[in-house]
């Protein structure tokens, strides 16, 4: 018997210890800042593939029409922008190609200018602040706080926030083990759909994110049948190692 409480005692304190490693693997939300996912580094670069959906649908149709594209950019941190003042920004060269075995192709450039506790990014004239420090639950900030949303009506004074914090995520077959997910917007109803939301890697950056505007005439039918509207899905299949 006494033997039995020996082995018992040594197993559990075994198992104890084993927990208490797995809770100190994961750090505390309050010290945890978005820097750890959004790298500036001079040279690091993302590609991604980007399938874009368009749905067209009018009364007379009976059904819709839709379009899609598929293509592949890579988002190239080529150097800091100087004269803007500090911090830093940085400027992002955006590269282009149809197929994975044609050559890049330059098609625009892009910034982004990480600050003690947030990063913003600006896209096509448009400057999104993407994350916010600290990383928890219970963040929430305005994304769009620089756009006039009232000429970029696609956008609004949204709440931005994380979601499925620190967890694993497997994107384009490649499995991520700490990731943050920013739930930019979701707003649906019986016959309209917006959701837009963004997943971060550690010490790669972004590796999935998607944008829907939908709207359909028949309530009944389920969002994988939209009738107006368009869907982009962005994924990483990519990055400098």
């Amino acid at each position: 018997m006494l033997l039995f409480m020996r082995v018992f005692l040594i197993l559990l304190l075994l198992w104890l210890s084993s927990c208490q490693k797995q809770l100190d693997s994961v750090p505390p939300e309050n010290e945890v800042s978005y820097q750890d996912y959004f790298p500036k580094t001079i040279g690091h670069w993302v590609d991604y593939k980007v399938d874009s959906f368009h749905y067209v649908k009018s009364s007379l149709d009976p059904a819709p029409i839709v379009t899609g594209t598929t293509y592949y950019i890579r988002e190239w941190i080529e150097d800091t922008l100087h004269g803007f003042g500090l911090p830093y920004q940085y400027k992002i060269k955006v590269l282009f190609r149809k197929t994975p075995s044609e050559p890049w192709a330059f098609l625009r450039n892009i910034s982004m200018q990480p600050l003690k506790d947030e990063v913003t990014k600006n896209e096509n004239n448009l400057r999104f602040t993407k994350l916010q420090s600290p990383i928890k639950s219970s963040m929430s900030w305005k994304g769009n706080k620089y756009i006039d949303t009232s000429v970029n009506k696609i956008y609004g004074e949204w709440n931005y926030r994380y979601m499925d914090i620190f967890q694993s995520k497997q994107v384009s077959g490649f499995n991520f083990d700490n990731t943050v997910t920013v739930l930019q917007h979701l707003d649906s109803n019986a016959i309209e759909k917006t959701h837009f939301f963004e997943v971060y890697a550690k010490n790669i950056g972004l590796i999935h994110a998607e944008k829907h505007v939908l709207a359909k005439q028949t309530p009944t039918n389920g969002w994988d049948k939209p009738e107006n509207g368009f869907s982009v899905i962005i994924k990483v299949v990519d990055w400098k190692k």
